[in-house]
């Protein structure tokens, strides 16, 4: 079974506490992905939003798409 590394995404733009708040979602996502809970998210995409003076930060998660009988 392949394990992808889970590495820390770059949050330095944000405020800290936003920072925190990010993290802590990425951590229980995570968490319930391992108790199966969302068993089609296959992962987490991050995407930085607006500008220098006023950004913030996009979270998707990505799901499976279901195998549909083609008739």
């Amino acid at each position: 079974m392949l394990c992808r590394a889970k590495s820390q995404p770059d949050l330095s733009f944000l405020p800290l506490t936003t920072q925190q708040q990010v993290q802590d979602m990425l951590v229980y996502i995570q968490n319930q992905k391992q108790l199966q809970q969302l068993p089609r998210v296959d992962g987490i995409r991050l995407g930085r939003i607006g500008t220098v003076e006023s950004c913030g930060i996009g979270i998707q998660l990505v799901v499976l798409k279901k195998n549909v009988g083609v008739l």
